[in-house]
């Protein structure tokens, strides 16, 4: 179960033409909010994988947190850290 809540973040005008232009490069018709999901999820695999590789969070942090990204980025952070 996805829990949500409201968050508002304020964009620039350029941040927002920065957003469309990554929308338009995707195939498919996403919205701003995939657009920007899909965005937190790789920066926070990116997270885990410098963090673990710095030995800055344990196993269990690192387990969890890959819990929390789709399959395609487990595999990824995983391949890259060849584990």
């Amino acid at each position: 179960m996805t829990i949500k809540s409201k968050s508002y973040i304020r964009l620039t005008v350029e941040e927002v033409e920065k957003l469309n232009l990554c929308r338009k490069s995707i195939i498919g018709n996403y919205s701003k909010h995939q657009v920007i999901s899909g965005l937190i999820d790789g920066g926070f695999a990116t997270a885990l994988e410098s963090l673990y590789s710095d030995d800055l969070i344990t196993d269990d942090e690192f387990n969890k947190g890959l819990d929390k990204l789709p399959d395609y980025l487990q595999e990824k952070v995983r391949a890259k850290l060849q584990r």
